[in-house]
Formats: C-alpha cells, structure tokens, sequence
C-alpha cells in the first residue's frame, strides 16, 4: 500500500496522482506539495526527514473554520492579545481596548499555540509563509515549545486571514490563553532561541580560529620552520 508524497499517511481508497504518478491522499496534500516545489520550498521535506518527522494532512477542519470565523467579531476579536495604538499606549485582553474601527490603533500582537508544529521544518515552512505577507510586522516560531508569536498591523490584515494561510497546510494556529506576563514571556523563549543560533555560530567562528592557531603552533613545534629566518619564524 502506498503512502501519500506530502503528509506519509497511508493511502486508502485515493486515486489521485501527480505527473510523476506520485500519490497522494486527498487533493489538497497534491496541491501543497506541487506549490511548494513551484516555490521552490522543497527543503521542507529535508527538514521533516531529518527530525523524524512527517507533514502534516494539508486541510482545515470544519470546527476551525468556524473559528476563524469568529474572529471576524469584533467583540471576540479585541479580547486577544495586545493592541498598539499611534501614542504608544497598548492594552491587553486583561485591559479593556477601545472598537476597533476607532483610532489610534495600529497593531495587533499575540502569541500563538499549535499542536502540529513539532520541529524545525514545521517552523521553517510556517516562517516562510507568513513573514512576507502585507500587513505582517513579525512573525517567529519557537518551534520548542510548539508557540508563534505574530504582530501586523490592523489596517492592512486580519488575523483570520493570516491564520487562514497557515490552515491550508495542516497547521492549525489558535491565539494562547494567557496573561500579559505570559505574552512578555513566549517573546523572551523566542528572542533566546535566536541569540541561542548566534551564540552556536560565533562559537564555530572562535573554534575555527583557534584551531588554525594551532596547527601554526604544533608546525612550530616540530620544527617545520627550522629553514626559514628568524624574522619570519616570529
């Protein structure tokens, strides 16, 4: 029984194929998988291998949909996370915020949580498709911890149509439940997971150094520049 080319899940009763006669459980994983390679974002696949990990059904279920709907209330709406005005004040959805429809209010930022996120590739992949689109400030994925934090701002996007993108690739992404302290905290965990990847990169740098440093030192040693001029063996 064959499995399916972009989820690995088995395929039961699905005809469907690609050009190369690749198979695939339902036509949404086909089309996700045939974008990606458009986009040329087949390392997603690379990634996934290399933790062990499997894509997951490229769909949104029907009880998600219903939320992303939800979200177009606005009294459902400005009870996540935290708003931005123009004069630098902000509210959470500890602090009551003013309509929506109402000035200054810029942006709208907020940590969320999702249980199909559970590798580097998953976090690659979801970066890739969020951090370009209008209206998106930021965007990063603590993949650990299986969490995203996003800012964009209001007037260029709402968050149901950004959480919308994301769901068409399997990834269901729901705001966290959580305090305003929290929210600082999720930010922190994804600020330390960068400067985690810099610290690694400078140490590989000074490693490097060091270890040119010392072959000088162990050819010295040896006597490799017996031959040559004082001056230079200095």
């Amino acid at each position: 029984m064959s499995k399916c080319n972009h989820c690995d899940q088995l395929v039961i009763g699905s005809q469907i194929q690609d050009a190369d006669g690749h198979a695939y459980c339902c036509e949404g994983c086909r089309i996700i998988h045939q974008w990606l390679q458009d986009q040329k974002l087949g390392d997603y696949y690379d990634l996934l291998a290399q933790s062990g990990k499997t894509a997951p059904t490229a769909y949104a279920n029907e009880s998600y949909k219903q939320f992303l709907q939800s979200l177009q209330n606005p009294d459902t709406l400005k009870s996540i996370g935290r708003w931005q005005g123009s004069n630098g004040n902000s509210s959470s959805s500890l602090n009551p915020v003013p309509p929506l429809n109402s000035q200054p209010i810029l942006s709208h930022d907020l940590t969320l949580e999702c249980s199909e996120i559970t590798c580097a590739g998953c976090g690659w992949l979801l970066e890739k498709l969020l951090q370009n689109v209008e209206g998106v400030r930021t965007f990063d994925v603590d993949f650990i911890h299986g969490e995203a934090y996003l800012q964009y701002d209001i007037g260029k996007n709402s968050l149901s149509k950004l959480l919308e993108i994301p769901a068409k690739f399997g990834y269901h992404l729901k705001p966290k439940v959580q305090s305003q302290n929290n929210l600082s905290i999720s930010q922190n965990n994804i600020a330390a997971q960068k400067m985690d990847k810099t610290l690694f990169y400078r140490l590989a740098i000074s490693g490097a150094c060091f270890a040119n440093a010392m072959a000088f030192s162990l050819a010295v040693y040896l006597g490799a520049f017996h031959s040559m001029s004082a001056s230079w063996v200095r």
